[in-house]
């Protein structure tokens, strides 16, 4: 079942398009929403991702950054109750580093909070990895 829900992230596919190694959408679905709201995930994915870390499973040659904007409705201040999400993937689409910040913030400062939130914990201790090699 998580592997489930993991495997429609990078993917972008609906539930209805799960593949069939996975229990079905009707089973994974109304697991996540209990997990977001008391910020399970926010707990689980920095053990994650130092799990794939630890294994070399995570590319950092070649990272890529996207974002979305979730535009207020009209009105006064509509920019500034705008909100952008940023996010930034390893070269194999893993989550790094994310953010949601204010559509009135300017891009690259955007760009900059959300690659300041990357921390994965390297194997064997030490400060953690922080900083991709390339941003694309």
């Amino acid at each position: 079942m998580f592997d489930g829900i993991i495997w429609l992230w990078p993917t972008g596919a609906g539930w209805n398009h799960l593949a069939d190694r996975y229990p079905s959408a009707s089973t994974c679905r109304p697991r996540l929403q209990p997990w977001e709201e008391p910020g399970v995930w926010l707990q689980i994915w920095p053990k994650f991702l130092s799990e794939l870390e630890q294994q070399s499973q995570l590319d950092w040659e070649e990272t890529l950054a996207d974002g979305s904007l979730a535009s207020a409705k009209k009105g006064p201040q509509a920019l500034e109750r705008s909100k952008v999400a940023r996010v930034v993937v390893d070269g194999q689409a893993v989550p790094i580093g994310a953010d949601l910040d204010s559509a009135s913030a300017s891009e690259i400062k955007r760009l900059q909070s959300t690659i300041e939130k990357i921390s994965v914990l390297r194997k064997g201790g030490g400060r953690p990895r922080q900083n991709p090699v390339r941003i694309i």
